[in-house]
Order: C-alpha cells, then sequence, then structure tokens
C-alpha cells in the first residue's frame, strides 16, 4: 500500500467548498500556488493579461469587478500625491529613487495594454494599496509570502479587516480569496 505522502502528492489539496467559478482555475494555477497556502484558498480568479493585471487584481479583492482598475491607479496616484513627502521618506530611505519609479508604474490611465514600465511595482506598490484602501495585502510570489499593513492607519480603526490576496506568477498576477 502506497504511503499518505504519495497519495497526497496526487490529490486535490485546494478545499473541497472552494466558489465552482474559482475550480477551473484551479487546473491552471493549481502547480503555481505554494502547496502550503492551497487549502486555504477559497476562490482563484485569473485576471486579464494585459500589463494592467496586477491593479485589476486589487479590485476584484476589493469586491468589485477587475474593469475598476483605472480607478485603482487613479486612487493610487491620489495617496501617493497627497502624501508625497511621507512616501517619498519610506521608499527612498532604504532603496534610493524608487518612490519616483512606483509612482511612474502607477501614473497610467490609457484604456490600452501596460507596457512593462507601467507594471505593478512591488511590494511598493502594495504599501499604498494597504494605506489608500485600509486592507491588509497578501502577496505569494517566487520570494516568498509577504503581508503588507498599511503604516498610518491604526488596525483598531477597522471595524473588520479586509484582506487583498495576489498570485504573482512572474509576470501575471492573479487574484485569491483566503
Amino acid at each position: 500500500m502506497p504511503s499518505s505522502d504519495s497519495q497526497s502528492q496526487n490529490e486535490f489539496r485546494f478545499p473541497r467548498n472552494m466558489k465552482p467559478e474559482g475550480l477551473n482555475n484551479v487546473y491552471c494555477f493549481d502547480r503555481l500556488i505554494l502547496p502550503l497556502l492551497q487549502p486555504y484558498v477559497i476562490n482563484i480568479q485569473d485576471i486579464e493579461p494585459d500589463g494592467n493585471c496586477g491593479f485589476r487584481s486589487v479590485p476584484v479583492g476589493l469586491g468589485f469587478d477587475e474593469n475598476h482598475w483605472a480607478f485603482i491607479r487613479q486612487q493610487l496616484l491620489h495617496e501617493l500625491d497627497f502624501n508625497a513627502d511621507l512616501y517619498r521618506y519610506v521608499f527612498n530611505s532604504y532603496d534610493p529613487g524608487s518612490s519616483d519609479v512606483l509612482r511612474n508604474t502607477i501614473n497610467r490611465q490609457q484604456i490600452a495594454p501596460a507596457p512593462a514600465e507601467h507594471w505593478m511595482f512591488m511590494p511598493h506598490t502594495g504599501l499604498v494599496i494597504a494605506q489608500r484602501f485600509g486592507v491588509i495585502v497578501h502577496l505569494f510570489s517566487s520570494q516568498g509570502p509577504q503581508t503588507i499593513f498599511p503604516l498610518w492607519t491604526s488596525a483598531n480603526s477597522f471595524p473588520r479587516h479586509k484582506v487583498v490576496s495576489l498570485v504573482h506568477l512572474d509576470i501575471h498576477y492573479i487574484n485569491v480569496t483566503l
């Protein structure tokens, strides 16, 4: 009889209560999502791969349609500009010039595929997302998982924590619900 370890390698690791619309994406992305994370995934939503996919993943995590990506960019740009001195201090103190790079990646409103210089710049953008929308951002990538909290807002000021979980797959983002 095979050991339970060899059986578990071939078993479906995702929870049985996964939303039906997420099941199709399991077969596309199951090998790309960390096995440790798989039992906690309730839904996987693929996002249109047009260079705006990182920004398309955010509204999905906030409960909106991915087509609200331009609004997300606009809100992040407003957040950066409103607190420009604070963000320059935070980002440039450990990565000189990154504040300007971040602003450039976000500053695009054209309704067209985004070139590489306007792709989401993580984890920097994650901090701005967390702060602007009062959420916790989970980022899962080949470099390991990261959790990003708002800097200037107390967790006690939110009645319930909202989490936006993104999976970065080299040049594409998908949204997962945990």
